[in-house]
């Protein structure tokens, strides 16, 4: 059992598989505010520390703040089926967010970001339509706290640069 282990281990590594982090140098302390989306920004927390961010608890504590407002989720009728029965559904879930450096300059204005997904709604199960519809919010959730991070790693990134120009001259 070992053996196989071990042999499933290599065969990962070899494979290039790795959990997915973000390069967040430069980001050491982000505070995150913003009580309207509490589920993403629990989401984000937990994305960000996984990456070695250390959370602040107050405004000077922290390199950024990132502002989150407006979590909004939607479901709309996409098609419809020859019985004018709904056959698919649209679920969309859009967040406002910006973010400051810790002397309160914007790092970028605040912007909403939008992910969707169609799904098939099944009239013979019900209950499992409306476990898919949960797991689909859940997915596009995530989607938009990687879309985020990747944004902070964007602006630790120009700062850097900027920093490293200010260092040369």
């Amino acid at each position: 059992m070992a053996a196989l282990a071990m042999a499933a281990g290599l065969l990962l590594a070899a494979c290039g598989f790795q959990l997915r982090t973000w390069d967040l140098a430069g980001l050491e302390r982000v505070q995150i505010v913003g009580a309207d989306a509490p589920v993403l920004r629990r989401e984000l927390t937990r994305a960000l520390t996984q990456s070695g961010v250390v959370l602040a608890d107050a405004r000077g504590d922290a390199d950024v703040v990132v502002q989150l407002s407006g979590e909004r989720e939607s479901r709309r009728t996409a098609s419809v089926s020859g019985g004018a029965r709904v056959a698919e559904y649209e679920m969309s879930l859009a967040v406002s967010f910006g973010a400051q450096d810790a002397q309160g300059e914007e790092l970028f204005p605040t912007r909403t970001l939008r992910a969707e997904r169609t799904y098939r709604l099944d009239l013979d199960n019900l209950i499992g339509s409306r476990e898919e519809e949960t797991l689909i919010v859940r997915e596009l959730r995530a989607d938009l706290v990687q879309r985020i991070v990747r944004s902070l790693g964007r602006a630790a990134e120009r700062a850097r640069g900027v920093d490293e120009s200010d260092a040369g001259a």
